[in-house]
């Protein structure tokens, strides 16, 4: 998951400084979907492994944080791919605002994952 947020954090990296040169978007889109690949991939695995009994809050508001930031990771480039197909005037901002907040939870999510762990 953390490889996955570091890789989608470049991509939007890229898009928000890199716009200007024309090699932006060749490394926009895959930094996006290899990003989303890994974070659905660490979603699978956690939600095979078995629950553990938590008594804080803590792991309920990882959880449902990070449902809403694979969910908008998903979407995310999902949006950026069809937007260059049919055109729509809605998908680019769209797309963007999926971005910002997948890439806002999912750093929230981390965070809250390394407390929960007792790292941070």
């Amino acid at each position: 998951m953390a490889a996955g947020i570091i890789i989608i954090a470049a991509a939007a990296f890229v898009a928000m400084t890199q716009r200007k040169k024309r090699w932006w978007l060749k490394a926009h889109r895959p930094l996006g979907i290899t990003g989303s690949l890994f974070m659905l991939a660490g979603f699978i695995t956690i939600t095979l492994l078995p629950d553990g009994e938590g008594s804080s809050l803590v792991p309920e508001i990882h959880g449902i944080i990070g449902g809403s930031a694979i969910a908008l990771i998903c979407a995310a480039p999902i949006l950026g791919l069809l937007m260059f197909r049919l055109k729509k005037k809605w998908m680019r901002p769209a797309h963007r605002w999926a971005g910002r907040f997948a890439v806002l939870f999912a750093f929230i999510n981390l965070a809250l994952g390394l407390l929960m762990t007792g790292l941070i």
